[in-house]
């Protein structure tokens, strides 16, 4: 059970002011790093590693497989400002990205870098105004 003196807020909350110029500025730093425990088979997103899914995990579609897209829908995130308020460093520790029905969240595992690893959720945790923003 987690701890009820939460230290970070939680993550279905979009910045309601993104700092356009910020995740204009970083946007290009950003980068995912696929992530063993999201996945249920070989993937070029995790090239050389063995997948690991944890049994509460969401599995990422075997579909994805091209690194170059995931990275591109991670900066149109940034672009957009689907992202929270709460940054760790230079970086938002939650991104969303919505294709078609299907909405991606990314958490920050590298501050310093500006890596993401990201899986889809569940429409009930989807961050309230995210069809807004990726109706635009």
């Amino acid at each position: 059970m987690r701890s009820p003196n939460r230290q970070r807020p939680l993550p279905n909350k979009l910045t309601k002011n993104p700092n356009v110029k910020h995740l204009e500025a970083i946007k290009d730093k950003v980068s995912y790093v696929g992530s063993v425990e999201h996945k249920d088979a070989p993937s070029r997103l995790i090239e050389g590693k063995i997948p690991r899914p944890r049994p509460d995990a969401s599995m990422c579609p075997r579909w994805i497989n091209d690194l170059d897209l995931v990275n591109k829908w991670l900066k149109i995130a940034f672009e957009k400002g689907a992202v929270c308020d709460y940054f760790e460093g230079d970086f938002p520790r939650y991104v969303w990205f919505k294709y078609e029905n299907t909405v991606f969240m990314g958490r920050l595992i590298n501050k310093e870098s500006g890596e993401y690893k990201g899986f889809p959720i569940n429409q009930f945790e989807w961050p309230p105004g995210i069809n807004k923003i990726y109706a635009e």
